[in-house]
């Protein structure tokens, strides 16, 4: 058997009654590519704007042999059904905090602080970046506080420049350098 991986199937809260007529679409097209559908390993998210008051809910019978999810790893980005990006940064900044131990081990076996900081430039600041222009618009106040305060953390350290701007600054000089 062959199985395709990382297939996506977005269906607006507004248009949830096509929701088993598109699986069906999907199980069609998976036949017709000589494919098979897993619907143990296929989850159902449904997304809503958290902003609005609609409770948009998906019929059980339309999710037989499917999980139902709260949130979508998309890529490397976690996105939960009220369309936030909160998730997403919590995960991130764990990761960067093993980074961060990583480097107090680089620098007790005699890393410099400019090779340590490029270490914190490329790796560090990469992950919090990562696909920001997808995301970074379903972030809230207290997000973007978490990550400054991860930021200043590592300039206390002196594991990042002095000179590296905020994290608002950072996704705008992103999305500049991405649509420019």
């Amino acid at each position: 058997m062959k199985f395709a991986d990382d297939t996506y199937l977005i269906i607006p809260a507004d248009n949830i009654h096509t929701c088993a007529e598109e699986i069906e679409n999907v199980e069609t097209w998976a036949r017709n590519n000589n494919l098979t559908l897993n619907k143990s390993k296929t989850s159902a998210v449904v997304f809503r704007d958290a902003r609005r008051k609609q409770k948009a809910t998906m019929p059980q019978q339309q999710l037989s042999g499917m999980a139902r999810n709260t949130s979508l790893h998309i890529l490397g980005v976690t996105m939960t059904a009220n369309l936030s990006a909160s998730d997403h940064i919590r995960g991130v900044l764990g990761k960067c905090s093993q980074t961060l131990y990583a480097q107090r081990v680089l620098r007790s076996h005699g890393l410099c602080d400019a090779g340590l900081q490029t270490v914190f430039q490329s790796v560090i600041v990469a992950k919090l970046l990562y696909a920001s222009s997808a995301w970074s618009g379903f972030t809230t106040a207290d997000d973007r506080q978490r990550v400054n305060a991860f930021l200043r953390r590592g300039k206390r350290c002196g594991f990042c420049r002095q000179d590296l701007p905020m994290f608002e600054e950072l996704l705008d000089n992103r999305d500049e350098q991405l649509f420019n």
